[in-house]
């Protein structure tokens, strides 16, 4: 599960076989109304709730992408931003509740969470949804999300970030 988190490994839904008795064992679902990242979700919980995994070394799946999937057509994804956020938070609900170290969940949050929430600031920046985009991040849980995320690569990410202005996105480049 963490070298997967890490983008060290690909496994696809599409590549895998997983026993029927650990989806009903662990309760292992796909997250309903969810169409971003809710395969990441998955395969993360079955990774983690595995015993044993074994791979191939050979080809057996070749990968089939249709006109309308979020691969390639990746505005259905950008309409519903919170959907990676929400993926991620109840991702890391399972593996906290399950009892993951403390580096994979700081792992998860720092990376994934993070970035998600950056895509959403984004989406209300380039909708022009100044007041979304300034309620979510003035939230404590998101002002906190973000800081640890950035504080691994700036040490004082307020001066770090104060000069920049990209593409006349100063709310947030300012704001940090």
């Amino acid at each position: 599960c963490a070298a997967y988190l890490r983008h060290e490994i690909w496994p696809f839904i599409g590549s895998m076989l997983i026993r029927k008795e650990l989806l009903e064992k662990e309760k292992l679902l796909f997250l309903e109304r969810c169409i971003s990242a809710e395969d990441i979700h998955f395969v993360a919980r079955v990774l983690f709730s595995s015993s044993r995994i074994a791979s191939v070394d050979r080809v057996l799946v070749h990968h089939l992408e249709r006109p309308r999937s979020l691969v390639s057509h990746s505005a259905l994804a950008s309409r519903r931003p919170g959907d990676a956020y929400g993926a991620y938070k109840s991702l890391y609900r399972f593996l906290e509740d399950r009892g993951a170290s403390p580096v994979l969940l700081q792992h998860l949050e720092r990376q994934q969470i993070a970035n998600a929430l950056s895509n959403i600031l984004s989406m209300f920046v380039l909708t022009e949804r100044e007041g979304s985009f300034y309620e979510l991040l003035e939230h404590p849980e998101t002002r906190r999300i973000l800081q640890s995320s950035l504080s691994r690569i700036f040490k004082k990410p307020k001066i770090a970030f104060g000069p920049l202005n990209f593409f006349g996105i100063q709310g947030f480049v300012r704001y940090y």
